[in-house]
């Protein structure tokens, strides 16, 4: 009986180390950009699957991030969140009136967490303004606004 007991214990302590090893942790982020009157394009220089949706909101672009990472730990993708490694950083050109929106590092490198790789997935859903419409792939322009003339 105290063979049987033991033999329990410690396939229950390998099943749970295994299902640790291989498990899932999601994070998601959150990152809002202001766009000024003088901003008639926004481009999004992106290589991850991202969704583009419109929204109510005149002057804010928010990106949602969602990040998993499969076989790693949940301090790991913290610490990565940390160091800013999913944050967009927005690019404005005065001359162009465009704010270019993409990563610093678009091409990430692998993750290793004890000796294994992990699967990064990360997807993007990008509110944009309803007062823009799509005008190529990943560009975005201003509605041209409409001019009221008083007939008197």
């Amino acid at each position: 009986m105290n063979k049987n007991f033991t033999l329990f214990v410690i396939l229950f302590f390998m099943s749970a180390a295994s299902t640790q090893i291989n498990a899932q942790v999601e994070r998601v982020i959150y990152q809002t950009f202001n766009l000024n009157d003088s901003t008639e394009n926004v481009f999004l220089n992106l290589h991850d699957n991202f969704e583009v949706i419109g929204w109510h909101h005149d002057r804010d672009i928010m990106v949602e991030s969602t990040v998993q990472l499969k076989g790693g730990s949940m301090d790991l993708l913290k610490a990565f969140i940390n160091e800013g490694r999913y944050l967009f950083q927005p690019k404005s050109e005065l001359v162009t009136t465009t704010l270019q929106l993409g990563m610093d590092k678009p091409q990430r490198e692998f993750i290793k967490f004890k000796g294994t790789a992990c699967e990064e997935i990360v997807t993007h859903r990008i509110y944009i303004p309803d007062g823009y419409l799509k005008v190529a792939d990943n560009n975005f322009a201003r509605k041209p606004e409409t001019i009221l003339v008083n007939k008197e």
